[in-house]
């Protein structure tokens, strides 16, 4: 069996190859033991007759609500914002040219 070759003596090229062989090894090893390691707390949560998100303290999901609609562009209706974040470019150019806020009022 061939020695492996000291680091020090590798080369630029040979390095870098080696690099993106270790990233890949270190990326497969931890997806397995990352499975390796749900099973197990599977398996141990369903012996005690547990659910695992029982113990994690996992909550349902909340369902959010989608903002309602509280100006529109009278140009093109579609271009609509609700009054969170930014405000749309369409809205921000109007502003600029004079027009008040309130005359978007969905």
């Amino acid at each position: 069996m061939a020695r492996p070759a000291k680091i020090e003596n590798l080369s630029y090229k040979e390095l870098l190859d080696l690099q993106k062989r270790v990233q890949a090894a270190i990326a497969e090893r931890r997806e397995t033991e990352q499975e390796q390691v749900r099973r197990k707390i599977l398996e141990l949560a369903r012996q005690s007759g547990l659910d695992v998100s029982e113990l994690l303290g996992g909550k349902a999901p909340r369902k959010t609500k989608k903002a309602a609609v509280k100006y529109r562009n009278p140009a093109d209706p579609s271009q609509t914002w609700t009054g969170r974040g930014r405000k749309p470019k369409w809205l921000v150019e109007a502003l600029e040219k004079g027009n008040k806020l309130e005359r978007f009022a969905a």
